[in-house]
């Protein structure tokens, strides 16, 4: 990725930005919400919790997405630290990349969901909620639990309200920047 001379930020600041805030969201909700599918009598093996704790990094990671929408340069620097940071993790073979791949492959697929889930029009966002809890929990019982929906909603929305947030001051910081304000 290259950089745009007209931008007071290089690619790589961005995403570490936009990663640093998906992880803030993940590690902050992470306990509390593991805490509440537990008390609906779930109990996670190691796996389950490695996999639950990835599924609420690919939610951020989409809440990041859907509020930055078509700025594709926010979102390829966003993915870029994203899967350094997992192929990092990987070993360095034919499985290493294959497992990079998969990654690749199954943010795709969550965000298509994700989008076709998520309602522009009105606050009805319960369909977007049971689609990422069938993810998060195997059991299809707990993503019909209302209460998990609605915190995970809460959670969804606090985190959007602050990538929005970061953004309108980004777009304000280039704008003076480029002596456009």
């Amino acid at each position: 990725m290259t950089h745009n001379p007209n931008l007071s930020y290089s690619p790589d600041e961005l995403g570490q930005t936009l990663w640093l805030m998906s992880e803030k969201a993940t590690e902050g909700f992470y306990p509390t919400f593991k805490s509440l599918v537990e008390e609906t009598g779930y109990s996670f093996d190691p796996a389950c919790d490695d996999n639950f704790k990835s599924e609420l990094r690919r939610i951020n990671l989409w809440v990041i997405a859907k509020a930055f929408g078509s700025d594709d340069f926010a979102l390829n620097a966003l993915h870029q630290v994203y899967l350094t940071a997992i192929s990092e993790n990987l070993e360095p073979s034919e499985r290493g990349l294959e497992r990079l791949e998969q990654e690749k492959q199954m943010i795709a697929e969550r965000y298509q969901e994700y989008f076709h889930a998520w309602k522009d029009a009105g606050m009805d966002q319960f369909e977007l909620a049971k689609a990422m809890l069938k993810h998060l929990v195997p059991d299809p019982g707990r993503s019909c639990d209302i209460n998990l929906q609605y915190q995970l909603l809460a959670n969804i929305l606090t985190t959007m309200r602050d990538v929005l947030q970061y953004r309108s001051d980004f777009i304000e910081i280039e704008r003076s920047y480029r002596g456009l304000a």
